[in-house]
């Protein structure tokens, strides 16, 4: 009797808790916009993968658009910085940009993608909108080592290789994706299902407390995640000191993989000049050196030798781009300046170990487009660092 009376109890208490949760999924769905939170699906290319056509909210080309327009003023071209992880779709910067323009802005940015995808997005994509301008967003934290890994290790685009390269033995620190293991578990199949069909669910694992919770733990200590907090201007994120790899330009993966991304680089401003459309190339820096001075000059002594390495090695990156785009007349811009200036006034990057700009950051990217394209000048002038 009383085990028949626990049992009712325990099933009027876990029907009382589903149930709760679907009137709590149900009000998620009405109060935030589903298209935003749920997973889309993915489909395997030779880039990596790719999102399927009309999958959460994402338009028939498998972008995060409303809809594939007929033209398109300004077509943004980039990784997963243009697409706008970390933030809604009207919330990343291309969207921003359109707020702010009042110019039609179409978003071909694909999570994974480096400089050898972003040539085969603007002949296959974007030409076809017939945009006045096409903006690169070139990320200064991996794009190099990812076009380095796309043409030597994916084998696309081998005619880009240098047949004097040769890696000493031990030198090529990149993963081939035919080496990664995939998380097969029953568990990592049910947070997928959840991905794509809860929004709660979404919702509760993107927040900053749970993820920065989760940074905290023991599990994730092994993973070299440094809590950077500076209580001056209400700072408090996640750094990976293992990024050093992507920027470290000892290891001659990296330098080669610069030298490939500027060269496909320069063969996109040809060929958007010879149909009379204006290119820019938009630098998006690293989390870690927009916190720099924070990671220098902070009072908490943990910070890693890898954090301000990487900072070093990212400015030498970030000059020797600027350089080549000033010798070869590609018109650019910087955004270092501004994010790093507004991280005395508000978070720009999410309060965990995200790696992406939050809404704020996009929007200082956004506006710093959107001043060069009511003033254009010419490149090798940097946008200067804004303080309050």
């Amino acid at each position: 009797m009383i085990i028949k009376k626990i049992l009712i109890n325990s099933l009027l208490v876990l029907g009382a808790v589903v149930f709760s949760l679907l009137v709590t999924e149900g009000i998620s769905r009405i109060v935030f916009s589903p298209d935003d939170y749920l997973k889309p699906e993915l489909l395997k290319d030779r880039f990596g993968v790719r999102i399927q056509p009309n999958s959460a909210g994402h338009d028939a080309w498998g972008f995060r658009n409303k809809s594939v327009p007929r033209h398109a003023d300004i077509v943004a071209i980039g990784d997963s910085n243009t697409y706008g992880i970390a933030a809604i779709a009207s919330e990343s910067w291309p969207s921003l940009l359109q707020k702010q323009t009042g110019r039609v802005v179409y978003n071909l940015g694909m999570p994974g993608y480096d400089t050898v995808g972003y040539a085969h997005l603007l002949k296959d994509r974007a030409i076809s909108l017939n945009p006045s301008i096409v903006i690169i967003g070139f990320y200064l934290g991996n794009d190099p080592w990812g076009t380095y890994k796309t043409v030597y290790l994916y084998g696309l685009n081998p005619d880009l290789k240098d047949p004097d390269f040769v890696l000493a033995p031990g030198d090529d620190h990149s993963e081939s994706k035919e080496t990664a293991t995939p998380d097969l578990s029953l568990w990592a199949d049910i947070r997928l299902w959840f991905g794509r069909n809860s929004v709660l669910f979404n919702l509760a694992r993107d927040s900053d407390a749970i993820r920065f919770l989760y940074d905290r733990l023991p599990s994730a200590a092994g993973k070299s995640y440094v809590i950077l907090e500076d209580h001056r201007y209400n700072i408090h994120t996640v750094l990976q000191p293992e990024s050093l790899r992507a920027v470290n330009l000892d290891d001659p993966t990296v330098r080669e993989g610069l030298r490939i991304s500027l060269e496909i680089i320069s063969g996109m401003n040809n060929l958007c000049r010879s149909k009379g459309i204006e290119f820019l190339v938009v630098l998006i820096p690293s989390k870690i050196a927009v916190y720099s001075e924070y990671i220098k000059d902070g009072p908490d002594e943990r910070y890693h030798q890898e954090l301000i390495e990487s900072v070093e090695y990212e400015r030498l990156i970030n000059e020797w781009v600027q350089s080549y785009f000033q010798k070869h007349n590609i018109s650019y811009l910087d955004t270092l300046g501004p994010l790093r200036g507004a991280t005395h006034r508000e978070q720009v990057y999410p309060g965990n170990a995200d790696t992406h700009p939050n809404h704020h950051g996009y929007k200082i990217i956004a506006e710093v487009i959107a001043r060069y394209l009511d003033h254009p000048h010419p490149p090798g002038i940097e946008e200067e660092e804004v303080r309050p």
